[in-house]
């Protein structure tokens, strides 16, 4: 009883806490504010406080240390911060930097003030002291699932599991505990997602009755077709109605799902996920070489590539390395399936930033990381180019503007700089974009690219979002680096691409709307295949975007593999709906250089093309995307599964199309 009594003084007392923290976070002051760390069920975010009438609005300054952010206050939450002239949302790097990688999680209860100042707001953690992470400890790992559940059943050699010791935090140091890498999105999905390259800490649980195991995440071994067994990650529930069976289930909602075999065997069970990024400071930061292995929960760590303490390092220290601002080439040292890199570039004075977790592009062969900054990209980047990457669609989108401003007649055919100069359209130029000169008595022809144009639209869309003036201060932090001097971007003509917008974007409005969202095409029987596609306005008609293909089969990065099922689909829908092909143009990233007419389709009949015979069209397609772009005297027959923008005249709305193609049942 008296063990009881405790229980319940420590229960009043930790509810009376929380609602004086209640009462202290619902409150603005003239002092400041105090926001509370949440979740997104992805990232950590801060729920502003309920006195919303006293709080500043939309994109604030704010201190952070001796550095200026820029954080953006919405209705309820802030979301979004990020150091000022950069792009990247860093609000949950800093969140994890504070509070560690629980930052947000529930039961948490961490919080930030905003504490205000002549200078204006200033933003701090409310715990002076950081939260520490569990000590890291050496776990054995496996480089997959096949070698994992040997772990536990003994039933492969030894010398085939190829074990290593990987550093992790984890207060569990038994020798039934082993990680695995997370590998695939099956199980992306949900309150607490295995992402791809995530670590899956797993204890053996063999003998463990399932009901045990009831809705928790399992390592399982089922039979495969055939002979043989597969291995994988699910999620073990009660199939629905009363038969007893279990289900085997993906977190993912597009992931797969099957029911449990009478032969299936549970080896081991979840005990935390733990994301490459909380094991690693936030991307930017610069460390000394005597720095590298604390900043790592490493006892040492050489400033070298290869893997250390079981996490492979990248360290750029080779000019071209970085093939891309955002793209590091490939090591020396095999990559294991799942696995991701630290990615750190050393610096001039004999330091280290870390730029990231690098993540593999099988279609690209090179990591992915987050983008480098100016100086880092200029000392160790394969080129001279400061510009990001445009997205795709972009394009697309510019060139409608210079095709309705060329159709103008020729006196209307002016655009007007924000300076008061003015320039008149002469005609497209032979690469894509506008010829322009300054009439008689002004300045000689020169071009604005499609690409400047395509940077203004973005940044249109950019400040139609988020409010704003539209300008080239804008348009310039959009495209370039962080970090870039004006003397290294094209801003000369950033100006002339913003009054050709001005000019242009009346005659356009529905064909520079922002990009549709993407489908699955389905099959006949509803089922959805890995082919996507968009449906886009495009000046008075509608486009659709059959995505690439791209990636390798059985990594798990492999993209829209029914590439030519979906485009037959989407060609047998076009011809049963009576919607003949108005045009056809390769967009892909290889080509966004090319003129409309450079990137068309030409096929054996003039557009409109009906569509009479799929299958001989198809072939067409086929072999006409191959042809665009291609160097004379090039080997090989061409790539055949590119990015495509069918152009299609048709009455029909952009949703209606939309579910035509995609195979959805018609609406009530």
């Amino acid at each position: 009883m008296a063990v009881l009594s405790v229980l319940v003084a420590e229960l009043t007392d930790y509810r009376l806490a929380q609602y004086r923290a209640r009462r202290r976070f619902g409150g603005v002051t003239a002092d400041g504010f105090v926001c509370r760390v949440l979740s997104n069920q992805r990232d950590p975010i801060l729920k502003l406080p309920s006195d919303r009438g006293k709080l500043p609005d939309g994109e604030v300054e704010v201190w952070v240390g001796s550095s200026v952010w820029q954080f953006r206050f919405a209705k309820e939450f802030c979301n979004v911060a990020r150091p000022a002239g950069t792009q990247r949302n860093q609000l949950p790097d800093l969140m994890r930097r504070w509070f560690g990688p629980s930052a947000g999680h529930p039961g948490t209860g961490f919080e930030v003030r905003f504490r205000a100042s002549p200078d204006g707001l200033w933003a701090a953690p409310v715990h002076s002291a950081v939260v520490e992470l569990a000590a890291r400890r050496g776990v054995v790992a496996y480089p997959d699932l096949r070698a994992a559940a040997g772990h536990a059943a003994a039933a492969i050699e030894a010398s085939e599991l190829h074990p290593e010791r990987v550093m992790l935090p984890t207060e569990n140091a038994s020798d039934e505990v082993f990680a695995v890498r997370v590998c695939g999105t099956s199980m992306d999905g949900g309150k607490a997602p295995m992402r791809d390259g995530d670590w899956a800490l797993m204890t053996l649980a063999r003998h463990a009755p399932a009901s045990t195991l009831e809705n928790r995440v399992v390592l399982v071994q089922v039979q495969a077709e055939g002979a043989g067994s597969q291995y994988q990650i699910k999620r073990l529930r009660r199939r629905d109605g009363r038969d007893g069976r279990w289900l085997l289930a993906s977190d993912n909602p597009d992931g797969p799902s099957f029911d449990a075999s009478d032969d299936m065997q549970v080896i081991a069970r979840l005990e935390r996920t733990i994301s490459p990024e909380s094991l690693a400071p936030a991307p930017g930061t610069v460390l000394p070489e005597a720095e590298l292995a604390p900043a790592f929960g490493l006892e040492e760590l050489l400033p070298r590539s290869g893997r250390q303490g079981g996490h492979l390092f990248v360290f750029v220290d080779q000019a071209g390395q970085l093939v891309e601002p955002d793209r590091v080439a490939r090591g020396a040292e095999e990559r294991r399936p799942g696995e991701t890199a630290f990615v750190l570039a050393r610096r001039q004075d004999a330091s280290y930033a870390f730029l990231g977790v690098g993540r593999w592009l099988d279609d690209e062969a090179r990591w992915a990381i987050p983008e480098a900054d100016y100086a880092t990209w200029r000392q160790w980047g394969a080129g001279r180019a400061t510009s990001r990457r445009l997205p795709p669609g972009a394009l697309a989108r510019a060139q409608v503007v210079v095709d309705a401003l060329v159709s103008l007649p020729e006196e209307q055919r002016w655009i007007a700089h924000a300076e008061g100069r003015r320039a008149r359209v002469l005609g497209a130029a032979p690469r894509g974009g506008l010829r322009v000169d300054g009439g008689d008595g002004g300045f000689g022809e020169r071009t604005v690219s499609l690409i400047d144009l395509a940077w203004v639209i973005l940044a249109a869309d950019d400040a139609r979002a988020h409010g704003g003036l539209l300008d080239e201060a804008r348009v310039n932090r959009l495209r370039y680096l962080d970090g870039t001097p004006k003397g290294a971007t094209r801003w000369i003509d950033t100006g002339w691409a913003l009054a050709a917008w001005e000019a242009g974007k009346g005659l356009t409005q529905q064909a520079t709307a922002s990009p549709g969202a993407s489908r699955a095409i389905r099959s006949e029987d509803g089922t959805p295949l890995d082919a996507t596609f968009r449906v886009e306005p495009a000046g008075g008609t509608l486009s659709i975007v059959l995505e690439s293909r791209g990636g390798t089969q059985g990594t798990g990065t492999a993209r829209n593999t029914h590439y030519d099922r979906g485009l037959q689909l989407l060609l047998e829908r076009l011809a049963a709906a009576g919607l003949p092909l108005a045009d056809a143009v390769v967009e892909s990233r290889d080509t966004a250089r090319l003129s409309h007419e450079e990137r068309r389709l030409e096929l054996p009949q003039p557009y409109p093309v009906r569509i009479d015979d799929v299958a001989t069209l198809k072939r067409a397609i086929g072999a006409a995307q191959a042809r665009v772009g291609r160097q004379p005297g090039a080997k090989g027959s061409g790539n055949r599964t590119r990015r495509l923008r069918l152009f299609v005249a048709t009455p029909m709305g952009a949703e209606s199309l939309a579910r035509t193609l995609e195979g959805s049942p018609p609406t009530a």
